[in-house]
């Protein structure tokens, strides 16, 4: 399990170790894990959420229900919590909610343009992943995976919604690379394609790590293929290789057969060539990317 703990008082310790003034109690804590009763103390709920390095405080640990609190602990630690949802019994999908308002969660195969010179011109494909939020949240946790020279690098952190649209900073997990800003079009039901501008540090390339500028679009993949999502990110080089890629993941490109050549396209283009980036041009793109989605389910 994610604290290593195969019992109680394994976990008492890792309470007392982080504050010797603890508020768990080993005795209430066998009601707690029963479901027959849930600790009153603000303080133990803080403590936990730090424990678990959660990212919310402890007021969010005590509201939560438990298939957001398994998909921000997926979301927050990767494979280290990879079978917390298994041993629970949540399906699969458990995380992605069916109702309107929570339409955003879900698992996406990330594309942009390459900003290594070692791979210029070809785009890279990374991975997305984005958390329910709770009833009383503005934002959802996300977490980016990308591969390159042999790294696993991820970033996370939190995209919050507003009335212009989805943005926020990633931080690297392993302090090894730079931040990462997203700004995204306001999505609309069902949310089969997230684009927008990725701001960074080019991470692989001599010398000092330049900042960028780039377009990204994030393009939502059934459930299933999330799962195994991030064993495939990489390099592409052409317009083929994206539809082999999206129909690997499960999505019948056909559908739309304008939707890949357009989004490479799209993606080509300079940031600097929209002033602003509108969602007036990337409607042509939804559109198609919500017939591909919609053939799924």
């Amino acid at each position: 399990m994610l604290l290593g703990c195969d019992s109680q008082k394994a976990l008492a310790a890792l309470f007392r170790e982080a504050d010797p003034d603890t508020d768990f109690d080993v005795a209430r804590s066998y009601k707690w894990m029963q479901g027959r009763a849930a600790p009153r103390s603000a303080k133990l709920y803080e403590e936990w959420a730090a424990l678990l390095d959660v990212g919310r405080p402890g007021s969010w640990l005590a509201a939560c229900d438990l298939a957001t609190f398994v998909a921000t602990l997926e979301i927050r630690h990767g494979d280290a919590a990879a079978g917390l949802r298994a041993s629970l019994g949540l399906p699969p999908d458990a995380a992605v909610s069916r109702e309107p308002r929570a339409f955003l969660p879900g698992r996406f195969a990330l594309y942009s343009m390459a900003q290594s010179p070692y791979y210029e011109d070809k785009l890279i494909r990374a991975d997305l992943h984005l958390a329910p939020a709770a009833e009383a949240e503005s934002g959802h946790l996300a977490r980016v995976r990308e591969s390159f020279a042999g790294v696993e690098a991820a970033w996370s952190g939190e995209i919050e919604r507003n009335v212009q649209g989805l943005s926020g900073e990633l931080r690297s997990e392993s302090d090894a690379f730079g931040p990462v800003y997203l700004a995204l079009v306001t999505p609309t039901l069902p949310a089969s394609l997230l684009a927008g501008v990725t701001v960074g540090f080019v991470s692989l390339q001599p010398g000092a790590q330049r900042p960028y500028a780039a377009r990204i679009a994030a393009v939502r993949v059934p459930p299933a293929a999330g799962e195994t999502l991030s064993e495939s990110n990489r390099y592409i080089d052409t317009d083929a290789e994206v539809a082999a890629d999206l129909r690997a993941l499960g999505l019948p490109v056909d559908r739309a057969p304008d939707f890949v050549p357009d989004l490479v396209r799209w993606l080509r283009r300079p940031v600097a060539s929209d002033r602003p980036l509108s969602p007036a041009t990337v409607t042509d793109l939804v559109s198609a990317a919500d017939r591909i989605w919609l053939a799924t389910l």
